[in-house]
């Protein structure tokens, strides 16, 4: 079966030029492709770092783009949409599903069956890189299914106890996410401290969620108010006599290390979260003398041991279930036509924004 469709697209060449592109595609659909209409596609922090080309000189990430110099990149893998075609041995799919993508194999054009991405209005897929949603499921929260299976990943990289400290930095969905999550496993049997710079992030958040917010200000000072603990310092050298059980870092700040390692408890677990492809520099001594472990978490398990379902159905069977609220959290839109404001740095009332598709 030959198809012809209309593609509007956002390219990416490295070094990096962004393209809007119109044109005409004709493809022959593989037998276990899927032809999907893209609904919107979230923008994920991923995008921004590709776009923006931020890879430090002396990141592994910078010596990782040589694969991609001469090839074009699709972005956009938080994608909603509806089946339109599906190949001849395309089982669990059928036309007008509603589906997102499993990202969580980012092996680009898998044997030659994926074919663009979620900033298209189309896009091409194999059947086993797609997941079926409830229609009940809006748009708006359909998009947040895969985000929210990273905040699932970075709780997974360690054990939470009852009664411990939890301190997460950040706001965003990835944070914010970490929270409900939290919350939802947890109940009141854990205390949640967050912490961001962001009014309007911090508008989304509620004290039914968390027992603490810092807003805006000194996290050290402020961590030790709520921690109700001594600090031992000299001049500007200071760390908690008692502080945080788990921090999961959020924000991909660099600078903020320093502070956080000062502000952990003997035994403590730091997840990192938020993506950096910088070099950091920070005192090694609180981790070795309060046997700090820190781990890294980008993404999520296609599923967890112990599940019954593959995490993405598991997510949005929590979102269908109402056992997360997601109601707060702002989306905004931005028509195909102004697809520059995806990329610009204002909106930042909204917790992430999407491109969107008539």
């Amino acid at each position: 079966m030959i198809y012809s469709r209309v593609f509007k697209s956002v390219n990416l060449y490295f070094f990096p030029n962004l393209q809007k592109k119109t044109f005409e595609y004709n493809f022959k659909l593989k037998p276990t492709s899927v032809l999907v209409k893209t609904i919107q596609c979230g923008y994920c922090g991923t995008d921004k770092k590709l776009v923006n080309y931020d890879f430090s000189l002396l990141s592994s990430a910078f010596l990782d783009t040589a694969r991609h110099k001469n090839k074009s990149m699709y972005l956009g893998h938080e994608a909603v949409g509806r089946i339109i075609k599906v190949g001849n041995n395309v089982k669990d799919l059928k036309i007008n599903d509603k589906v997102i993508i499993d990202s969580v194999n980012r092996k680009e054009d898998i044997d030659n069956k994926d074919i663009f991405n979620g900033f298209t209005n189309f896009f091409v897929k194999d059947q086993k890189k797609l997941i079926k949603i409830d229609n009940k499921i809006h748009d708006d929260q359909a998009i947040l299914i895969e985000p929210l299976a990273c905040s699932l990943g970075a709780i997974k990289k360690t054990i939470i106890k009852k009664n411990e400290k939890i301190l997460v930095l950040g706001a965003g969905i990835i944070g914010t996410g970490i929270v409900h999550l939290l919350r939802y496993y947890y109940k009141k049997n854990i205390n949640i401290t967050i912490a961001t710079n962001s009014l309007s992030h911090k508008k989304m958040l509620s004290y039914r969620m968390v027992d603490n917010i810092i807003y805006n200000k000194d996290l050290f000072d402020e961590s030790k108010k709520i921690l109700k603990s001594k600090s031992v310092s000299i001049m500007n050298n200071k760390i908690l006599s008692k502080g945080f059980d788990k921090v999961f870092e959020c924000t991909g700040n660099v600078d903020i290390l320093n502070t956080i390692l000062r502000i952990c408890d003997k035994g403590a677990h730091i997840v990192l979260t938020g993506m950096n492809m910088q070099t950091a520099k920070f005192d090694l001594t609180p981790i070795w003398h309060r046997d700090i472990k820190i781990f890294g978490a980008h993404g999520y398990k296609k599923r967890y041991p112990k599940s019954k379902h593959e995490t993405l159905n598991y997510i949005s069977k929590l979102i269908l279930k109402k056992k997360i609220n997601l109601s707060k959290l702002k989306i905004k839109k931005i028509y195909f036509k102004n697809w520059k404001d995806l990329f610009n740095e204002n909106n930042h009332e909204y917790l992430k924004k999407a491109l969107f598709f008539k």
